[in-house]
């Protein structure tokens, strides 16, 4: 097997990348949202006067910037170290592309370029077409008009448009084969055709979402939509959505299929920040005017949205009624809850030299253990991008070291002094987990490989299997900082994704300067979670682990 392995990776740019996409996602047969979507949310310490349309229109033009750098390959790499660049190839499957379902596997149907985009309002579908034959690229201004006629359009949805995206939600297989019976022809295989082909699909929706940024509640309830929706506003089968709210709060819900969520962490916070700098600073088309409206001058014509048609029959309408009671269950299962910690952050923790990702991640050992009273499985993504078309290898933060030094947190015999040095060994252990598996000594991407080849050798083997197939009860990641290199350095909300295992956690932090937001998600229905419940129980761990350190350094 090993020797297959090798000889896959003197001729592949990368011996493991279209093996993991293919076992991973594309032969998985389950629901697309939450089991395989990530999100992010608005930067909520920031509030200027916009509508609707204006947010949107601006937020849509930059995507679009980003998108002609990926193009003309003007991007600029991320560097670590300021040294050596990541591999910047999902990059380009980040517009364009959709997710074909199969009947036994789906495929990634990519389109070179794309001058539209599809907006969803009120289960209705626009097509609008935002880049000329030019290559020039509609003003905010313009795409405001455009939305705003989408707004004040009063005809309603026909039958059953209004619930067709749920379709994109329900188990691969059945999909599939709706997709061929239902849209294979007519009026429907040209809407499919002109959704599928989209850069991105924009949805309008009519919620207002963080009206008032202090209410954690509010903000709960924000990430919980951006993470999945089952009313049918999301068509889950497109890279990403850009999701706004009636008050001009955004968000986006992206496929994980094509790329991790580094990519989409780079392209938020690059809009975020622009969106930031146009408000500070006059810059002509850009922004928004004292009324809440795009800078600009309106050219003498403006293209139009057009509407796109579908036909469908009631057995059709009847799958989507079913489809979406299937997917509000999996849905309203999903137990959000945002943590925003002000007590110390990335300084604090960077001033006792000391991993702030060790330290993180040493916490959470700690509260897993309070809460599970055990050890559980334990994992943390990090990239592989060192390498042409890396993705991610998994970290196993639950060391001899971890536990070591939750152990000295929980004996109450235990000096601070001796909790510190067994916190110092144990971030330092997970530094060189990290640094392992991404220059290739991980073992987790491998052994999947190893696993692949065995499986369509016919040579089963049950620990390799047992191995790959592991659900992990705590899925952990990191949400990356200033990737752009855009001033202001305004503090990230970040955003998060869905738990692996139905007893288990999802849960992504993001670093300030001075302080840290933690996103976590699990399933109502399991009696061993909640995500409030293990948030308090980060939050004391935090705190805990912070009066050892301070406590051994006055000594």
């Amino acid at each position: 097997l090993h020797l297959s392995v090798k000889l896959k990776s003197w001729i592949a740019s990368n011996y493991v990348t279209d093996w993991w996409e293919d076992g991973k996602y594309l032969r998985k047969r389950y629901s697309l949202p939450v089991n395989n979507t990530t999100y992010g949310i608005d930067y909520v310490l920031t509030q200027e006067k916009w509508t609707q349309a204006s947010r949107a229109a601006n937020l849509v033009h930059y995507c679009l910037q980003h998108r002609r750098a990926i193009e003309t390959e003007t991007l600029t790499p991320i560097l670590i170290k300021q040294l050596v660049p990541f591999c910047s190839e999902q990059y380009r499957r980040q517009f364009n592309p959709c997710r074909i379902p199969g009947l036994e596997r789906d495929y990634l149907r990519h389109e070179s370029s794309s001058n539209h985009i599809v907006v969803l309002h009120q289960g209705r579908y626009y097509r609008l077409t935002l880049v000329n034959e030019e290559g020039g690229i509609a003003k905010p201004v313009v795409i405001e008009r455009m939305l705003n006629e989408i707004l004040e359009d009063q005809c309603g949805a026909v039958y059953g448009e209004d619930i067709v995206a749920i379709l994109t939600a329900a188990n691969r297989t059945k999909w599939a084969e709706a997709r061929l019976q239902y849209f294979s022809q007519g009026v429907n295989r040209v809407a499919m055709n002109t959704i599928e082909t989209a850069a991105f699909v924009l949805v309008l929706d009519d919620e207002a979402y963080i009206e008032n940024e202090g209410d954690m509640e509010q903000l709960n309830k924000f990430s919980g939509r951006m993470l999945g929706s089952a009313k049918a506003d999301r068509w889950y089968d497109k890279s990403f959505h850009l999701i706004v709210g009636k008050n001009g709060r955004a968000g986006f819900n992206a496929d994980h299929t094509w790329g991790d969520g580094l990519v989409m962490s780079h392209l938020w916070e690059y809009i975020m920040k622009k969106d930031i700098l146009s408000q500070s600073r006059n810059q002509g088309d850009f922004g928004y005017d004292e009324m809440g409206r795009c800078r600009g001058e309106l050219p003498k014509r403006c293209p139009k949205p057009f509407r796109l048609k579908w036909n469908f029959t009631d057995h059709c309408v009847r799958l989507m009624e079913q489809v979406k009671r299937e997917t509000e269950i999996l849905v309203n299962d999903v137990d959000s809850n945002v943590m925003k910690h002000e007590q110390f952050g990335l300084d604090y923790i960077k001033q006792q030299n000391l991993s702030p990702d060790g330290f993180v991640q040493m916490c959470i050992q700690l509260a897993t253990r309070r809460h599970y009273g055990k050890f559980v499985s334990t994992y943390e993504a990090t990239a592989t991008r060192l390498y042409r078309e890396g993705r991610t290898e998994g970290i196993r933060p639950c060391t001899e070291e971890s536990i070591q030094f939750v152990s000295h947190m929980m004996n109450e015999k235990s000096t601070n002094r001796s909790r510190r040095a067994a916190l110092e060994a144990a971030c330092q252990k997970h530094r060189l987990l990290t640094v392992n598996s991404m220059i290739g000594k991980g073992m987790n991407r491998h052994l999947f490989a190893l696993n692949y080849v065995a499986n369509k050798k016919g040579q089963y083997s049950s620990f390799l299997n047992s191995f790959t197939s592991q659900k992990f009860i705590m899925k952990t990641s990191q949400n990356p900082a200033n990737q752009t290199g855009l001033l202001p350095e305004v503090p990230a909300t970040g955003g998060g994704f869905g738990p692996e295992d139905v007893n288990g956690y999802a849960l992504c932090y993001f670093f300030s300067k001075s302080g840290m937001y933690f996103h976590i998600a699990c399933h109502h229905s399991s009696p061993t979670t909640s995500a409030s419940h293990f948030a308090s129980e980060l939050r004391q761990a935090l705190a805990d682990v912070k009066h050892a350190v301070d406590s051994c350094n006055s000594e």
